[in-house]
This record gives structure tokens, C-alpha cells and sequence, in this order.
């Protein structure tokens, strides 16, 4: 657990994802729960031995199973975005099998323990901005799509600090399973510039400042160009599997190669799909 300024914590360490702590006298603010039950234990416990006071909220940044399925360790009322609350609401009682296989794939080993556990429901939901106090600290929780519809951002103004979740991640690939390219790009090329900030938490890797986002945005928009090369030139889908490759080569490799290519493919192939339903409509 690193501070990264007074009473606010993050951990860059675990399996998957990064997640944050903010202390207060009225309660903890969570921001986003390991990926592994027993990252989500440790976690759990270390901030009991930091302060007696409860958990508070814990904000959720997206809805993906690496960010949800373990919140039930920190036990304490869930905030997302509204996009994200309805993804979850497609799911029954339990998390899908098919969730839990992706992150049993991505680490075997730690994945061992997941299980079907019941979906995490939130108690507190929002549009576009969302503005929460506890005891003295206040912050901002922005929508901020792109990797996910309901992506959001949490943003200390006072302390200029932003917890992006996976809008910006360091030195790893992003992920471009069900994102929407254009307002991944919108985020971090206009809202991204229109903070101020002296932290950027990412999603995932070291702590650092905004400057790392355009590591990003070079990869989304190659993203982008490779899935336009196939559309306009009515290349065969099977090359998406080449720009995939070279997809993989602009990050050094942080989980299992195999489990990383296919969430690379799957999201190229998702663009592809749209960019070519979007170019039938036009010429009809």
C-alpha cells in the first residue's frame, strides 16, 4: 500500500487490476476491489488494520468481472455508473460462468477460488457527474467512457489526484473488449486535458501523471486504423488476427500471452463487426 498523499492509498501490487483507499474519520473510500479472492482478502484486511472506521462506499470504475466480482470482500455500499449498474442488471443471481473462465484463463493459479459467487448489486448510481462528501473529503465521480460505456473516473480536485480505472493504463495493454473507440478518445484527448491534475492513478501499472495517456491513445487508434484497413479494402476478417499481433508487440506482456490475444481479437473483431454493419447502413 503506497501513499500517494495524506490519507490516500493505493496498490499497484495485486493480480489484475490497481485499487485505492481514502481514509476519513466518517468512513473508508474504496476505489475498485482486486481481481483474486485472495488479493481481495489481503486488501480487505490491511485496511481494517489501518483504521477501525468502516467502508464507506466502494466505487466501482467499470463493471467488468475483474473489478466486481471480489467487491463482496470490502463489504460496503457499491457506486457505479449507471451503464455499468445495467450491465450487471443482465446477469441473474450469480456472475456468468464464462466471466469467471476469462479470469481463470488469465491466471490459473490465483484464479482457483472464484466461484459463483452472488452478483454485487449498487446501492448508489449516476449519469454524468456525482459529487460525494465524507467527513471532510470531497471528490467527483465523472463518467468517462471508453473502455466500457459505464467507465467512470474518480477526481480529487483539491489534491489533484484522478483514479482513471482502465480508461489509462501503464506499461500494459488496454483493454478492447466492448469498448467504443471514439469516446475512449474523446475522454482522454479533450476531458483528460480540461483537469487539473498531479497524480493519474491508472487502471492498471505504475502511478504517474497524464503524459502517460497518449501511450493509449496511440494504441486505440491503431486499433482503429487496422480495423478501418480491413473495412474499407474489403480485406478478409481473418487479418484482423496479423494486426492483432502487432497489437501485442507495442506493450510488454503482463498475464498469459494466449488469454491476452484472444481479448485483443475479440475486441478487433467486435470493431470490425460495428464498422461493417455502419458501412452496409450508409450505402443502403
Amino acid at each position: 500500500m503506497k501513499q500517494i498523499a495524506p490519507s490516500i492509498y493505493v496498490e499497484t501490487e495485486y493480480e489484475g487490476v490497481n485499487v485505492g483507499a481514502i481514509f476519513t474519520d466518517k468512513g473508508i473510500i474504496c476505489i475498485d476491489a482486486p481481481s483474486y479472492p485472495q488479493d481481495a482478502r489481503h486488501w480487505a484486511a490491511e485496511l481494517r488494520k489501518r483504521s477501525s472506521v468502516p467502508i464507506r462506499y466502494v466505487i466501482l470504475t467499470d463493471c467488468h468481472g475483474d473489478r466486481v466480482i471480489n467487491a463482496r470482500w470490502l463489504n460496503g455500499p457499491i457506486v457505479m455508473h449507471q451503464m455499468a449498474a445495467k450491465k450487471l442488471r443482465t446477469y441473474e443471481r450469480r456472475y456468468p460462468q464464462a466471466l469467471l473462465d476469462s479470469l481463470i484463463k488469465r491466471n490459473p493459479v490465483y484464479g482457483r477460488e472464484l466461484s459463483h459467487y452472488p452478483v454485487s448489486r449498487p446501492t448508489i448510481t449516476f449519469t454524468e457527474e456525482l459529487q460525494l462528501c465524507v467527513g471532510e473529503q470531497r471528490l467527483k465521480l465523472l463518467h468517462a467512457p471508453g473502455p466500457s460505456a459505464g467507465n467512470l473516473w474518480v477526481y480529487l480536485e483539491q489534491e489533484q489526484i484522478l483514479f482513471t480505472g482502465d480508461a489509462v493504463v501503464v506499461n500494459t495493454h488496454p483493454r478492447l473488449v466492448d469498448a467504443d473507440y471514439d469516446c475512449w478518445l474523446q475522454s482522454l484527448e479533450q476531458r483528460l486535458n480540461s483537469l487539473q491534475i498531479t497524480t493519474l492513478v491508472p487502471g492498471r501499472g505504475a502511478v504517474s501523471d497524464k503524459k502517460v495517456a497518449q501511450s493509449v491513445i496511440d494504441y486505440v487508434k491503431s486499433s482503429q486504423i487496422y480495423v478501418m484497413e480491413c473495412v474499407n479494402n474489403q480485406l478478409p476478417q481473418t487479418r484482423l488476427q496479423k494486426y492483432g499481433e502487432q497489437l501485442l508487440s507495442m506493450f510488454p506482456l503482463s498475464c498469459s500471452e494466449v488469454w491476452l490475444q484472444e481479448q485483443i481479437l475479440t475486441g478487433l473483431t467486435q470493431l470490425y463487426n460495428k464498422s461493417c454493419c455502419s458501412t452496409i447502413q450508409k450505402v443502403a
